[in-house]
């Protein structure tokens, strides 16, 4: 036989991210709790590390860490696409390229 799926969920109303704020200064300034929006982005996180491949933008931190994840849970590098075109090690944590052009970056890390 085939491969077999499986379909993993969870029940969260995810109007709380209806907003042109950032998250981070919706919770700042009290418009957002902030338990709940740490539970959500890591029941996400958990969700995404289970996951054969990821398609997503390695510009964001929570893709990078997922992306991680999935590799250590594999033993090896899982398939992925880069939507933004960035390419695996693109960033360092703090977002900052690592243009190899730029010598000084790698001291930035």
């Amino acid at each position: 036989g085939g491969a077999e799926l499986s379909l993993s969920a969870m029940r969260f109303g995810r109007g709380v991210f209806d907003s042109a704020w950032f998250i981070e200064h919706r919770v700042e300034a009290a418009a957002a709790d902030a338990s709940v929006i740490a539970e959500s982005m890591l029941l996400d996180l958990l969700l995404l590390a289970e996951c054969d491949m990821l398609v997503g933008t390695l510009s964001s931190q929570m893709s990078r860490l997922a992306l991680s994840l999935m590799a250590i849970r594999r033993g090896s590098m899982p398939p992925f696409d880069s939507v933004d075109g960035l390419p695996w090690g693109c960033c360092t944590w703090a977002g900052e390229s690592l243009n190899t052009s730029d010598p000084a970056a790698f001291n930035r890390i």
